[in-house]
């Protein structure tokens, strides 16, 4: 959680497509292959860490007891996950000026322990790993400020996974605002200057990431850690899904699709393989027939003793010692 000054004063041209206060819970169907995009980039707070519901409460109970004020534990989370109105409408609503709210939650917040108590989602972990093995440019645009971003991410041991990194700042802007994700599309070698839909696609939690990305012309992919009904309305997206794993899904069925295609060409070629063989052994039964007739018609033995009439060698071998036997004992 971090200031998110932009939720009431930044550019919200995407924001407002993004939002609706329809309570459906039906997510849109949509065929996502991960490496079907040439660069990807993420929110980092609830969409690919989060923290767990301890240290959460802990700091809003240090808030609290230094506002005067004592949240509950929706209050809590709606304000932690930025879930139902904006975090400053809500904030304004208790009371409370946002500047002072923000200023002493950061000064209670603990860096090194709010990292031990971030957890990396799985799904997201998997989807990451897959598009890091398929060299795709990966890049995060958070609103969680360095100082507490960068423990976490040494922390969980990540920082190799990312190209690009980028803090949102009173100065570089705030999401829907598109100058962060310029910055991060920079920061990866990208031209951001005439960005190409298609090109590239933004992941993330809140609605103000589905309205940066298609404020900055990229694909918008909405991940719904929370329900509709606890939200308070339905985010849209190019993409909306309920964990990144779906998406890690349809890519491994590409993979398996390729290794399926391997497979059925090394068993064709060994059955080919087989075939020649057989071919080959054909040939060699055939010419030894050929010398062995060869041999039966200029040998002084009688041809009675070896005939090819489906009888083994053998057979005749030991026909030929039984009357080899008699003549000998002949007077």
């Amino acid at each position: 959680m971090s200031e998110t000054e932009s939720e009431v004063t930044g550019d919200d041209r995407g924001l407002s497509r993004a939002l609706s206060t329809s309570t459906a819970t039906k997510h849109s169907e949509s065929n996502l292959v991960a490496t079907d995009y040439d660069f990807w980039l993420f929110d980092f707070d609830g969409t690919i860490v989060d923290v767990e519901w301890g240290y959460t409460r802990s700091v809003f109970d240090r808030v609290g007891s230094q506002l005067g004020i004592s949240f509950s534990d929706d209050e809590a989370e709606q304000l932690w996950h930025g879930l139902g109105d904006p975090r400053n409408t809500q904030i304004q609503n208790m009371g409370i000026d946002p500047d002072t709210f923000w200023s002493v939650l950061h000064e209670v917040e603990d860096p090194m322990a709010r990292a031990e108590a971030t957890y990396l989602h799985e799904d997201a972990a998997v989807l990451l790993t897959e598009l890091h093995a398929a060299n795709i440019p990966i890049g995060v645009v958070t609103h969680c400020q360095s100082f507490l971003a960068q423990p976490v991410v040494e922390h969980l041991d990540i920082g190799d996974w990312f190209d690009a990194f980028v803090t949102c700042t009173s100065e570089l802007g705030w999401k829907p605002d598109p100058n962060p994700v310029y910055h991060a599309i920079e920061s990866l070698g990208k031209d951001s200057s005439t960005p190409v839909t298609g090109t590239g696609v933004l992941a993330g939690d809140a609605p103000s990431d589905v309205g940066a990305a298609w404020n900055a012309g990229l694909a918008g992919l909405h991940v719904e850690r929370h329900s509709p009904e606890q939200r308070g309305r339905c985010v849209l997206g190019d993409y909306r899904v309920d964990s990144l794993d779906v998406i890690s899904h349809q890519n491994s069925i590409q993979w398996w699709e390729d290794t399926n295609e391997y497979i059925t060409g090394v068993l064709s070629y060994r059955l080919e393989l087989l075939v020649f063989i057989s071919w080959v052994w054909s040939d060699i039964r055939d010419i030894g027939i050929k010398i062995i007739r060869e041999l039966r018609d200029t040998w002084f033995l009688n041809p009675i003793w070896i005939r090819l009439d489906g009888h083994s060698l053998c057979a005749k071998w030991n026909k030929l010692k039984i009357a080899l036997s008699r003549c000998h004992t002949q007077p």
